[in-house]
């Protein structure tokens, strides 16, 4: 008797590709910020760091849902250079609450920036993103992906 897992194998699997397909950004409208586009690759390498050092023990899915959110942030919104690095601290900030059920201070997250901004921005930044992607955070990311193709091998 195949266990329910295997069961509903293929219409999670089905599921999951809608909703990746779904919560993708719009590269189109991410790349009319042609000023952020490097910016953009620094502010990723920056939150690699961040979360390395600061999130490292909650592993990999967390900082593939962190590029999403600020990938979809970014082709929904206009965002100043100035601040970038604000929307990754959201993302991050949100990514880490959504995947691990656990929230950091505010003041720790302005530590991450360096004082850069301010726990208020940083909570306003919070509303406007999740306003912005209609609270839908939800992304499944490559993981399961990857592991259905590493079963059928």
């Amino acid at each position: 008797m195949p266990s329910e897992e295997d069961e509903y194998a293929d219409e999670i699997f089905e599921h999951q590709r809608q909703v990746e397909v779904t919560l993708a950004p719009d590269l189109e409208d991410a790349d009319l910020q042609i000023e952020l586009r490097g910016n953009r690759e620094a502010l990723i390498s920056w939150l690699l760091e961040v979360h390395d050092q600061y999130f490292r023990r909650y592993g990999s899915p967390m900082i593939f849902l962190t590029n999403n959110i600020v990938d979809r942030f970014l082709s929904h919104r206009r965002v100043d250079t100035d601040k970038l690095q604000l929307v990754g601290i959201t993302a991050l900030h949100l990514a880490h609450k959504f995947e691990n059920g656990v929230e950091k201070k505010l003041s720790d997250l302005k530590h991450m920036c360096n004082g850069k901004y301010t726990t208020d921005q940083i909570a306003r930044a919070e509303r406007l993103m999740l306003f912005t992607l209609d609270y839908r955070l939800a992304w499944p990311g490559p993981l399961p992906f990857l592991e259905r193709i590493s079963k059928a091998s």
